[in-house]
Parts: structure tokens; C-alpha cells; sequence
């Protein structure tokens, strides 16, 4: 027998083996899942989804608690005053991760907390009104360069990842 394949079996064997002990003792209470944005919004309906396929999935319920504001630190510091058994959750969004890069915290969320699952990813679109005369990002930053302040843009809100993406494009080198 390649020993290889035998080490895979053994770890199997002991993965199961402690699943099923663990699933026994988990949880041993409802769930809680802090989202760190309003409810009614995108993350907050992802996060009433999963949570209704754990209630069904665990046998035990799962109550999603919205906790939004101050750039996701409030319920940062929800999820650290939790007791870390793993009944409490949060779900975090690109937001999150930025936060401790624009302000002074004792939280933060990559090197503070475990990461679990990937859950959702998202991508941006950047539009522009049809008068404009660009066709390119790059034709977009090359107009907002030679002619400052006649542009606006809108975002979800001060170091949300559109408005850091903005600033990005606005510190961009003027292109050749």
C-alpha cells in the first residue's frame, strides 16, 4: 500500500472520527451572525440566506443581528467581546478590511479574528454620463487630470471601497 495513500486514510479517519464527536457538543445554542451593515442591504440578505441553510443544516437556530456604523467597528467589537466558542460570527465586507488602515483602532479584522468562509465576491463597474468624452478608464483619468475639478463622482461612503477606489483613480499618474 503506498504509504502516501495510507496517511490520507489515517487523516480521514481521524477528520471523521472528530466531525462526529464535534457535531454531537455543536452548537449547544443558537447562532448569532453580526452583520456590520443595515439590514434590508446586499450583505445583509446574503447573510439571512446562509443563516437560514445553518439553521436547517446545524438543527439549531441562527439569528442574524445587524450592527452597522463606524466602519464596521461596532460590530467588531461585538464579535471581540463574544465568547470565542463559535457561536458568534460576522460577516465582513472589503469595508471592514479598510477601516483599520483610515482610523486608529484596537480592532482589526485580518489580524485580529479567524477567517471561516468565503461567502459572496463582487466586482465594481465604473460608469460615466454619455456627454462626457471618454471611452476608457484610462481616457477618464487622462480628462480628470488636464481638468481638475470639473468632475464629481458618488460613492456608499467616506473609506468605503468606492470611495478608495476614487482616490486611487485620483492619485493615479497622468497617463502618456
Amino acid at each position: 500500500m503506498n504509504s502516501n495513500i495510507g496517511m490520507r486514510a489515517l487523516a480521514l479517519f481521524f477528520a471523521l472520527a472528530t466531525t462526529a464527536a464535534y457535531a454531537q457538543t455543536f452548537p449547544s445554542r443558537p447562532m448569532r451572525v453580526i452583520v456590520p451593515l443595515a439590514a434590508g442591504g446586499g450583505m445583509d440578505t446574503v447573510t439571512r440566506s446562509v443563516a437560514a441553510s445553518f439553521t436547517e443544516a446545524l438543527g439549531q437556530s441562527v439569528i442574524v443581528d445587524n450592527r452597522p456604523g463606524a466602519g464596521s467597528l461596532i460590530a467588531l467589537e461585538i464579535l471581540d467581546d463574544a465568547v470565542p466558542d463559535g457561536h458568534t460570527l460576522m460577516m465582513i465586507s472589503a469595508t471592514t478590511a479598510i477601516y483599520p488602515l483610515l482610523y486608529k483602532s484596537r480592532l482589526n479584522a485580518a489580524h485580529d479574528f479567524a477567517p471561516v468562509s468565503l461567502v459572496t465576491a463582487q466586482g465594481y463597474v465604473l460608469v460615466v454620463h454619455p456627454s462626457l468624452p471618454v471611452k476608457s478608464a484610462l481616457d477618464l483619468v487622462k480628462y480628470a487630470k488636464a481638468d481638475p475639478g470639473k468632475l464629481n463622482y458618488a460613492s456608499s461612503g467616506i473609506g468605503s471601497p468606492i470611495h478608495m477606489t476614487t482616490e486611487l483613480l485620483g492619485i493615479a499618474p497622468a497617463p502618456a
